[in-house]
């Protein structure tokens, strides 16, 4: 300080880390909170998706991913229901965003990112709810 005392640092705060607490056929709750819809998760916020399908799924519909700062190192896609077939366009659209980009079925990916993100990773999750395809926007 000014009279020649030494100042203890200040404590960096960090903002709270995304963690996906629960999730149902067609939500998810981060905290507390219950959201029914596809969701952004990037490592400190939440976004929602505004996707029905797998074939909503577009360089636009991942903008944010692409102008996140810093970089995001991993995408990681929850598809929804184990099984779901992902079309070659998706894989190719999704290469063009230069990340690594990971598909699973959606409990797989709400673990393998609270994981990463609890590590510190520079990540983020695009993400259907678990139940989907819905009945109705299944072909």
């Amino acid at each position: 300080d000014e009279n020649g005392n030494p100042v203890a640092p200040k404590i960096l705060r960090r903002k709270p880390r995304v963690q996906v607490s629960e999730y149902g056929d067609s939500s998810f709750t981060l905290g507390e909170v219950y959201i029914k819809s596809p969701l952004l998760l990037f490592p400190t916020f939440a976004l929602i998706w505004k996707v029905n399908s797998l074939d909503d799924i577009s360089m636009e519909s991942l903008m944010a991913v692409e102008l996140y700062n810093p970089k995001i190192e991993i995408l990681i896609v929850g598809i929804g229901k184990k099984g779901t077939k992902i079309s070659q366009n998706l894989y190719t659209e999704t290469k063009r965003l230069g990340i690594g980009v990971d598909f699973m079925d959606t409990p797989s990916a709400l673990t393998t990112f609270n994981v990463l993100n609890n590590e510190m990773r520079n990540i983020a999750a695009a993400l259907l709810p678990a139940g989907w395809p819905n009945k109705p926007n299944a072909q």
